[in-house]
C-alpha cells in the first residue's frame, strides 16, 4: 500500500509540472510596454533598510538624572538620620554627665562631714577638738576651741547666736568690758591662724590652748 501511494504522489508531482508550462503558455506572451513599466518598479540595488532612528540621548540622560536624584535622596537622608542620631547621641551624654555630676556633688555632700560649730553640742565640740589634737592639727583646734567659747557666751546669755553673724559681731555684743577685751585678743589669733592659713606649731598652740582655757574659767562667765 506504501508503495501504491508513493507512486500516486510522483505521479501528481508530474502532472503539476506540466501544468506549470502550460498554464503560462495559455496565458499568452508578456508585452514589452508592460514589462518594462514593471521594471521600472523593481530595485536591482543592495541597499540595507534605512533604522530609524531614535533619540538614544534622551532615555539615558532620563536615566542618569532618575539614578543621580535617587542616589541624592538617599545620601541626604543618610546625613539627616546620622545627624538625628547624633544629636540624640549627645544629648543623652550632655544628661548623663550632668545627672554623675549631680549625683556625684550630692554624694560628697552626704559624704562630707559636718563639722561641729556654736550650734552643736558641748560633747560634740569637746570630742572634734580632742580627736584634731591628737591627730596634731592645731589649727582645727584653735578653730573649735573658738567656737566653745562662743557657745559659753550664748549659754551664759551674753549674746544671741546666728548663723550669719560674724566673729567681731559677736565681740561687740558683749557688754562686759573685761570679756570684750579678752574675747577679742582669742578671736584676732583665731583670724590669724585660721583665714591667715599661719603655721601653728605645737609649741604655739600650747600657749594659745592655756590662754582659751583661762578665758572660759574666768568668773565673767560664772
Amino acid at each position: 500500500m506504501l508503495m501504491e501511494w508513493r507512486k500516486n504522489s510522483c505521479f501528481i508531482v508530474f502532472i503539476l509540472l506540466l501544468l506549470g508550462p502550460c498554464r503560462a503558455f495559455a496565458e499568452g506572451p508578456i508585452d514589452e510596454n508592460e514589462w518594462e513599466e514593471l521594471r521600472k518598479e523593481l530595485s536591482y540595488e543592495e541597499k540595507q533598510p534605512e533604522e530609524k532612528q531614535t533619540d538614544s540621548v534622551s532615555p539615558f540622560l532620563y536615566g542618569f538624572l532618575a539614578t543621580l536624584f535617587s542616589s541624592g535622596i538617599m545620601v541626604f537622608g543618610s546625613i539627616l538620620v546620622l545627624a538625628l542620631i547624633g544629636f540624640l547621641v549627645y544629648i543623652l551624654i550632655k544628661h548623663s554627665k550632668g545627672a554623675s555630676f549631680r549625683m556625684s556633688s550630692k554624694s560628697v555632700e552626704e559624704i562630707k562631714p559636718v563639722e561641729p560649730d556654736s550650734q552643736s553640742s558641748f560633747e560634740d565640740l569637746w570630742k572634734a577638738f580632742n580627736k584634731a589634737k591628737s591627730q596634731g592639727n592645731y589649727r582645727e583646734c584653735i578653730r573649735l576651741i573658738h567656737q566653745i567659747c562662743i557657745k559659753n557666751l550664748s549659754e551664759a546669755g551674753l549674746l544671741q547666736l546666728h548663723p550669719d553673724k560674724t566673729n567681731w559681731e559677736y565681740v561687740s555684743d558683749l557688754n562686759s568690758p573685761v570679756l570684750a577685751n579678752d574675747f577679742s585678743k582669742l578671736t584676732a589669733e583665731h583670724e590669724l591662724i585660721w583665714y591667715g592659713d599661719s603655721h601653728l606649731d605645737e609649741k604655739g598652740f600650747i600657749k594659745l590652748e592655756t590662754e582659751f582655757n583661762d578665758f572660759l574659767k574666768s568668773e565673767e562667765l560664772g
